[in-house]
């Protein structure tokens, strides 16, 4: 979910030509009424959908999802047969459970299942195919039991309706591998020859454990607003191969604060000819022109 959305952010346009719309209207609303991240739809329908191929072999798609022109795609999509299954394997449930920043109220189960109905909707109409076509491939996890918290139950001792017991577990809290080992098995494919794009540290922390390669969501679908695309050598570049969980499991970065308190964060003075970093691979340098 927080590939295919901005974190935490619950307003998400149902239809690409809904949001084209938007766009037209005034892309700084757009961008603040609308979650949907619109860089996952190029790989996503290059991953799915039969595209054409030029002389050269590379695929064709006219589509622009960041457009404000037109009404969506242009034409219907058709779903490959050998494409690869998927799982939304999300998080966003633990809002149930857990505040957000600056939220005085936990969000509803049923506006958490309303938010990845909204996704899944989306993303059937960005690739313009019918969404039970879409579901077909596609598998949906949400955790709602966010770490420190416990599953909220009625005097009888049942879960909130329409729960089922796993949604609520711990081990489908991240970085627990479970919800990543389920997906991969009602995929019916071996944790080895799975994938796992995420966008933090927990994420890649669950992989690890689950054995599941992992790739960072900027690396495979680039930056929206920088650098949209994939390109299949910066995939190879930055691809963590699913191992046992005996590889050094993946740790937050640690605070300045922290630092500072330890006795190595003290600033230190910039001598004469120092420079700064070279620039990121998705974005120009410091003091540096567009």
């Amino acid at each position: 979910e927080g590939v295919l959305k901005k974190q935490c952010n619950v307003s998400v346009v149902r239809s690409a030509g809904e949001a084209v719309a938007k766009r037209r209207a005034s892309l700084w609303g757009a961008a603040r009424n609308d979650a949907f991240y619109a860089a996952c739809v190029p790989f996503l329908r290059a991953l799915l959908l039969e595209l054409p191929v030029s002389a050269d072999g590379e695929l064709q798609d006219p589509y622009d999802p960041l457009s404000q022109y037109g009404d969506g795609p242009p034409q219907r999509g058709v779903l490959r047969t050998d494409a690869p299954r998927i799982a939304l394997v999300s998080s966003i449930g633990h809002l149930v459970s857990k505040r957000r920043p600056g939220e005085a109220e936990l969000l509803p189960v049923q506006k958490v299942r309303e938010v990845v109905a909204a996704l899944v909707a989306r993303l059937a109409s960005e690739l313009r195919v019918e969404e039970e076509a879409l579901r077909e491939r596609l598998d949906v996890l949400i955790s709602f039991r966010a770490p420190g918290s416990a599953a909220p139950r009625g005097d009888g001792g049942e879960l909130p309706e329409g729960s089922v017991e796993e949604e609520w577990s711990e081990r489908w809290c991240k970085p627990q591998p479970g919800m990543l080992l389920d997906a991969a098995a009602r995929a019916g494919v071996a944790a080895e020859d799975s994938l796992l794009v995420g966008y933090d540290f927990v994420d890649r922390e669950a992989a690890s454990r689950a054995g599941i390669g992992y790739i960072d969501q900027q690396h495979l679908l680039g930056v929206e607003g920088f650098d949209i695309g994939f390109d299949a050598e910066r995939v190879k570049e930055f691809f963590v191969p699913g191992e046992d969980a005996k590889r050094p499991r993946a740790q937050a970065p640690e605070s300045f604060a922290a630092k500072k308190k330890r006795g190595d964060g003290q600033s230190q003075p910039l001598r004469r000819g120092d420079r700064s970093p070279g620039a990121s691979p998705l974005r120009p340098a410091p003091n540096r022109g567009v």
